[in-house]
């Protein structure tokens, strides 16, 4: 997955609060996920700052297209997306929930996360 620039990380219904444990895997890797799901707000609360790219900030698919674009084509643009490793760590944990994440097992999830 390093190869590639971007991973759609889209979960399968929206729900406040739901977020899957492939989202934290991409997290792991250097990629960047583009997620659709629960609210900005939600994905905030659990991810390390300016991490991914959530499709409620664009119109259209068109303009989440032209970003992407702008984003391989300037690679200090997008490598601000992977800034955040520099900062905070994400290790695996030893209690999984393979179905999603909620605030109540938020230390329980696929990843820790942590500030250095």
């Amino acid at each position: 997955m390093d190869r590639f620039y971007f991973y759609l990380s889209f979960e399968n219904s929206l729900c406040d609060e739901y977020i899957t444990e492939k989202f934290f895997r991409v997290l792991m890797k250097n990629t960047v996920p583009i997620v659709m799901g629960p609210k900005r707000s939600d994905y905030d609360a659990y991810a390390p700052p300016n991490s991914y790219i959530h499709i409620s900030d664009f119109d259209s698919p068109f303009q989440l297209a032209v970003y992407l674009k702008y984003l391989i084509e300037n690679p200090d643009k997008y490598l601000e997306y992977l800034q955040w490793k520099k900062y905070y760590k994400l290790e695996k944990s030893t209690r999984i929930n393979e179905t999603h994440v909620d605030k109540n097992e938020i230390l329980g999830m696929v990843a820790i996360l942590y500030k250095y």
